[in-house]
């Protein structure tokens, strides 16, 4: 008995430890400990107890993976996690197969048994907080495939025991402090794919092996200490596509010194070796086995010298820089011709180039910078295709009558050359002018009327030539012109001009040193944009005008050196920073808002004009008894020697008492986030006047600042903590509104320690020359601080001048490495737009926290301190005008960001939209700031804008996103729905199913037909107006789901750029390996097409034939046959059909009725819509659409098709667009036939079809089929006959539309003898079995065409 007790005992021992969590389990439990922030509660609300199922694996846990019992991955990516992690826990995994954490907050260090990871192949701790050296134990990762340490902290040597990972395929260690000599065994990776060992501190020489490494693909050792003579045999014999080691030291060898390149693998074709010092020839011999398959050529900034080769028969080279070297001689005329070439890109600027430029004939090449040489001779006679073109500081001579044969040129520099000549009127080519520099030449006559009528045109610098004859004051009023330069010439005569509107956009004007006369006409007021005025060295007289003060805009206003009189206005404004009004006969008193100025600004000059309390010491000023001057100035003396003597005694007391309260206390423990509150003994403190109790930042507060949002909330007790960078006094009253972007202060000022040797004691750059300031200057401007957000903190700079400054603190590690900083910033040079913030400079301090971004201060604040219905919400709410307002001013300023200065806007959120002045012109701000930052920095900053609400979905699903057209188009959308409801997009809105987002609310609301419900209640009274109620009702129309149905060749990329693009999307198609396809990337996908209108506000089909388009809409399961009304309230067809299909279907929908008001309609609309352009246009979204029906709902589908397509063409009424569709395919099918047929023609008589394609393109015979679509295999790749003629669009298909249009031609009688022979002719290669090929294989199978080989 007793023996069975026992018994008893033992087996409830064992079964109690089966029960026990297993080892897995501990492991991960035990890595979750370290979890410090989980924002999403991923891991801390999914990693529990309660879910622990005891069969070894938590399968249910989030971001874990299992295989059998055991987990085999750990997928932890872009979570904002920020934790203390011990990564040797995840040895006790033994069948690990992924570790990935990528882009979080994750400190720690790579554990010591990181031998023991046996079983794992894919590691992935890219961009978080990592240190440590590398160590040897990573060489026994023998299974480990991708390897990305990316973005962290680690530091040292990468050991030799690198070697050791013998299956590595990937391999990124890319922007971290490594350093010392890259180790030769990773040249024993014979497996490796990928090496990107960039933006560390690696030195010395490259090892040799890379070249034998046959899978390497992409190389990327850029922005390193390399050094060393670079191994010509390197570039001969490698197998990889795509190799940068720009931004090193390396040299030439001795006998490299005689020609660089002796010839390059063609399997490069990506090859980046600027910023070094690499000397000698180009290249020498055999050209085009020289450059192999190049594509994309970067040698600039180096030493390389002697003249420049052809280029001959380099067919693949689409990017050429050798900008900022040594070459001299003539620039080779192939570069420019294009024969043999397709450049897109050529940059010679900064070399010693020589010799006349006769004409630039390439139709390819659209960027041409020449700038920086000693070219010369007369103008090119022809540019080709160049839309950008700098030809300045050169030494071009002769008269401008060549401009007469340019094309359509965007941008044009010709400044500091020897031009001569007046400016032809007849240069009306020139539509697409934004930009025009002829500064700096010998020009004469007068100006050119023809100057008004460039309808692009917003900078116009014609300085310092010799130009005579009135001032066409028509340039003044320009709706475009943003700045006009017009100094320094001998201009004439009075100036008279009277608006006609206040649409001015003029900012920049300048007359100064001319010979104008006449009083200053008071129509200058209207110039309400104004920003500088400089008119000084002319012969005005009279008195300047009062309504000078009508432009509250003014910056810098200089009438120096004329004849005004009288009295200074006393309405002018104070936001004036600078003025000068010297030698002029004014009198009277200067007004007080410009006692700011220094006396110099009003003297010599100006006997009669009193300036009340000069400053004491100014040598300048009316003239006075010298004898009483000398006396007043030794009492001044005496008083300030007084003065002196007094406070030195007041210091030393306020020392002696200080000293005697602290002796008898104990000092307070500072850690080192705490905010200092003793005044600072440092004399570099940055806003530095020094006032008493005023609280200082050092520097150690700045780099422990946390990573954060902008829509954190500072607590009133936190105001201005070390996480901001600045702080105002204890006695300060600073009031602060996270939103705002803005702060008011009535006592104290804020100033920031920045432990510098000697204040700022790094360097000032300014992008413009509109203002003008030293470093020094900086430091003792006054700080009020904005705002922070992920990259930074903002404040307010208040120099002595009076000027307004916003600067952004970027924190520490955020900004790129110096030399990409300063190239990317003076991208931003030239960036002017009324609804864009303008950039005005960068400082670069010693140390890295020290990086100061400066623009321009915008008052009253941000939208989302005006919109958002919260405690301290500034003003009244926003009307619906306003918000409309504001709403075009963000899409002006987007757009000019997009398509005149091609960058997208990264960061485009509420508060990052300013409102300016009284009338709350919308202006956007903080643009273009990933440019300036780290993959890191940029990737936090999008993690950020998802927190708010704002972050496209690609972005959310990429693993290394940057920001995009689409992705602001995305926000922009957001930003529209914040106006129409007055919410934030950040905060969790409730619903009926939880907690959803404002995207999801809106759209919820809408599909349960309660879409007046989304409206502001602020809004409620105006909803009243027709005309307020039908614009808020459009715009909800942006939230809205849409269908797509027929996921073919054409259909499913439209459908991808459309979800691409924001929108949300529900497919349905007959295929359901198609379906499966979207349904595996989370696209909502249906059975039906009934399905699909039940589940979508508009659905857009796309589909091969009428009948097809019949079923789908009125068949058993069709679109039509929903028994309660129909809940789409937009149907938009892209299939070619015929005309009459599309106007019954459109009839019988517009009789419909809707189940609910969506879109602002109340009854549905049908569009018809087909498309141009094939299969490539469908994937590029570049398609031609052409519409058909009412033209309201074409201007609400327009967003729409803009996601899909560049051109969209309104063609009228119901089965318009589908007439003009068949009518395109006509002329396509005609077309391509007769192309064929002269190709087939001219191989039969001897001449081959290349040669007819360059005769074809270049002459009368030019077409789409012969310069796009060319019917010839082996004549132009990427096209259908290229690949067999698959893909594209089907022979089938345009058989099928030829009949379409023959039937419609029978059917108003017009004659169409070609439609017939067409048809004829492609329905016979039909019935030869080629009907699923393209149709230009009619070459082939028809006219009996070769192959061009």
């Amino acid at each position: 008995m007793r023996i069975f007790r026992l018994f008893l005992v033992g087996l409830c021992f064992v079964s109690s430890l089966g029960q026990l969590p297993s080892q897995d389990i501990l492991a991960l439990l035990e890595f979750k400990k370290g979890i410090k922030h989980d924002p999403t509660g991923f891991v801390l609300e999914s990693w529990n107890d309660e879910s622990i199922d005891f069969n070894g694996c938590p399968s249910s846990w989030n971001g874990i993976m299992c295989n059998g019992g055991n987990v085999a991955a750990v997928v932890l990516d872009n979570l904002e996690l920020s934790a203390d992690a011990d990564l040797s826990v995840f040895s006790n995994l033994t069948m690990l197969v992924k570790l990935s954490m990528a882009n979080n907050s994750i400190s720690g260090k790579l554990p010591d048994n990181l031998g023991e990871f046996k079983s794992l192949e894919y590691l992935d701790i890219s961009d978080n907080l990592f240190f440590s050296s590398l160590p040897s134990e990573i060489g026994k990762l023998a299974s480990l495939k991708n390897l990305s340490l990316a973005g962290n902290n680690f530091s040292g040597s990468i050991p030799d025991a690198i070697s050791g990972l013998a299956s590595i395929r990937s391999l990124d260690m890319s922007r971290n402090s490594l350093s010392g000599p890259l180790p030769s065994s990773l040249t024993r990776l014979g497996g490796l794919v990928y090496l990107n060992l960039s933006l560390n501190g690696f030195t010395k020489s490259i090892p040799k092996g890379f070249e034998l490494m046959t899978q390497l693909d992409v190389l990327d050792l850029h922005g390193n200490r390399l050094d060393g003579k670079f191994d010509q045999e390197f570039l001969l014999l490698t197998t990889a596509g795509h190799i940068d080691l720009s931004g090193n030291l390396l040299v030439s060898s001795a006998k490299e010194q005689q020609k660089f390149l002796v010839g390059i693998s063609p399997s490069v074709k990506h090859l980046n070796l600027s910023h070094n010092q690499i000397e000698g020839l180009l290249i020498s011999g055999g050209e085009a086995q020289t450059f192999g398959s190049l594509k994309v050529l970067d040698l600039s900034h180096n030493q390389l010298s002697g003249e420049l080769p052809g280029f001959n028969f380099v067919y693949d080279l689409q990017v050429l820089k050798l900008g900022n070297n040594r070459f001299s001689g003539p620039i080779p005329n192939n570069l420019l011709k294009g024969d043999s070439l397709v450049l897109t890109e050529l940059d010679l600027s900064g070399n010693n180039l020589s010799g006349p430029i006769s004409m630039i004939t390439s139709t390819t090449l659209h960027t041409l910078n020449l700038s920086s040489n000693m070219l010369s001779g007369e103008l090119p006679l022809l540019t080709g295709s160049c839309a950008m073109i700098d030809l300045s500081k050169n030494q071009f001579e002769g008269n401008l009558t060549r401009l007469l044969k340019w094309g359509n040129v965007e941008f044009l520099d010709l400044s500091q050359n020897h031009l001569t000549g007046s400016i032809p009127e007849v240069t009306a080519q020139f539509l697409r002018l934004n930009y025009l520099n002829i500064s700096h030449n010998s020009l004469n006559g007068s100006l050119p009327k023809v100057l008004t009528l460039f309808p692009k045109l917003t900078t116009l610098d014609l300085s310092f030539n010799q130009l005579s004859g009135p001032l066409l004051t028509t340039l003044l009023t320009s709706s475009t012109l943003n700045e006009l330069h017009l100094q320094n010439n001998i201009l004439s005569g009075s100036i008279d001009f009277s608006p006609l509107s206040n649409n001015s956009n003029l900012r920049v004007l300048d007359l100064s040193n001319n010979q104008l006369n006449g009083y200053l006409p008071d129509s200058f007021g209207s110039l309400t944009g104004l920003q500088a005025i400089n008119v000084g060295g002319n012969n005005f007289s009279g008195s300047l005008p009062t309504s000078i003060g009508d432009i509250t805009t003014l910056i810098s206003l200089d009438i120096s050196r004329n004849h005004f009189s009288g009295q200074l206005p006393r309405n002018l404004p104070d936001s004036l920073q600078s003025f000068n009004a010297s030698y002029n006969d004014l009198s009277g008193v200067v007004p007080e808002n410009l006692r700011k100025f220094p006396l110099s600004s009003f003297y010599p000059g100006n006997s009669d004009l009193q300036f009340p309390n000069p400053p004491p010491g100014s040598g300048h000023g009316p003239a006075g008894n010298p004898s009483k001057k000398h006396f007043r100035t030794i009492i001044k003396v005496v008083i300030i020697v007084s003065c002196v003597v007094a406070v030195i005694i007041l210091i030393l007391l306020a020392i002696f008492i200080h000293y005697k309260r602290i002796s008898k206390k104990p000092l307070p423990h500072v850690t080192n986030k705490d905010v200092s509150r003793q005044a600072s003994t440092n004399p570099s403190s940055f806003g530095g006047r020094d006032r008493a109790g005023g609280l200082v930042v050092s520097a150690e507060d700045l780099v422990t600042s946390r990573k954060g949002s902008s829509s954190e909330i500072i607590s009133s007790d936190e105001k201005m903590a070390a996480i901001t960078g600045f702080s105002p006094s204890k006695t300060s009253h600073f009031s602060w509104s996270p939103e705002s972007g803005d702060s008011y202060t009535v006592e104290s000022l804020s100033r920031l320690d920045v432990k510098s040797p000697d204040r700022l004691a790094g360097e000032l750059y300014f992008l413009d020359d509109t203002i003008s300031f030293s470093a020094e200057e900086l430091s003792r401007a006054p700080a009020e601080v904005l705002g922070r957000s992920s990259h930074g903190t903002s404040y307010r700079a208040t120099l002595d001048n009076g000027l307004f400054l916003t600067v952004k603190w970027l924190r520490e590690g955020v900004a790129k490495q110096r030399k990409e900083f300063a190239k990317e910033a003076k991208k931003f040079a030239n960036i002017r737009h009324p609804n864009v913030v303008g950039l005005r400079g960068y400082y670069w301090g010693p140390t890295q926290h020290e990086k100061l971004i400066l623009s321009d201060y915008i008052s009253p604040g941000s939208l989302a301190s005006f919109l958002y219905d919260r405690p301290g919400r500034k003003g009244p709410p926003l009307t619906w005008a306003q918000r409309l307002k504001i709403a075009v001013d963000v899409a002006r300023g987007l757009n000019y960001l997009h398509f005149d200065r091609a960058v997208p806007h990264g960061n485009l959120k509420a508060t990052n939209i300013l409102l300016d002045g009284p009338d709350f012109n919308g202006r956007v701000a903080d643009y273009c700031l990933h440019r300036l930052m780290t993959q890191s920095g940029t990737i936090e900053q999008i993690l950020d804008a998802g927190v708010l609400g704002y972050r496209a979905p690609e972005l959310a699903a990429s693993k290394k996103p940057l920001p995009s057209f689409k992705s602001d188009v995305y926000a922009f959308g957001v930003i529209l729905l914040e106006l129409l409801t007055g919410k934030c997009a950040g905060d969790v809105v409730s619903g009926a199913d939880g907690g959803v987002d404002l995207t999801d609310w809106v759209r919820l609301r809408v599909a349960e037909g309660r879409g007046s419900d989304c409206f502001d209640s602020a809004l409620t009274p105006e909803m009243s107006i027709p005309v307020a109620d039908k614009g808020m009702k459009e715009v909800l129309g942006i939230a809205l789901r849409f269908g797509f149905i027929g996921l073919g060749n054409m259909g499913s990329r439209m459908a991808n750029n459309l979800i691409k693009a924001g929108y949300n999307v529900v497919v349905h198609d007959v295929n359901h390996d198609v379906m499966k396809k979207f349904s595996d990337k989370g696209i909502l996908t249906k059975n039906s097409p009934l399905e699909v209108a039940e589940a979508s506000d508009a659905v857009i089909t796309m589909l091969p034939s009428s009948a097809h388009v019949i079923d789908v809409y009125t068949g058993p399961k069709g679109m039509l046959n929903s028994g309660n009304g129909l809940r789409p309230w937009l149907f938009i067809d892209s299939s070619t059909i015929d005309p009459q299909t599309s106007r019954k279907l459109s009839a019988t929908i517009s009789n419909s009725n809707l189940n609910g008001e969506r879109g602002g309609c109340d009854t549905p609309a049908m569009l018809d819509a087909p498309v141009s352009g094939g299969v490539l246009s469908a994937e590029t979204g570049s398609l031609t659409f052409m519409v058909g029906g009412s033209e309201e709902a074409y201007r609400s589908a327009k967003p729409l098709f803009l996601s899909m397509g560049k051109n969209i063409i309104y063609c009228g009424g119901p089965g318009n667009g589908s007439s003009a569709k068949i009518c395109n395919n006509l002329a396509m099918a005609v077309s391509m036939l007769g192309v064929s047929e002269a190709f087939a023609l001219g191989q039969s008589l001897g001449v081959a079809a290349t040669t007819l394609t360059k005769i074809f393109n270049s002459s009368s015979a030019r077409c789409w089929s012969s310069d796009t679509y060319n019917p010839v295999p082996g004549v132009m790749d990427a096209v259908p006959a290229s690949r067999n003629y698959d893909g594209g669009f089907a022979t089938k298909l345009m058989a099928k539309d030829l009949k379409l249009a023959a039937e419609s031609g029978k059917e108003v009688e017009a004659k169409t003898p070609m439609t017939f022979v067409a048809e004829e002719i492609f329905r016979e290669v039909c019935k030869e079995g080629h009907g699923t090929k393209d149709f230009s294989c009619v070459f082939r199978h028809y006219f009996c065409g070769k192959d061009e080989f």
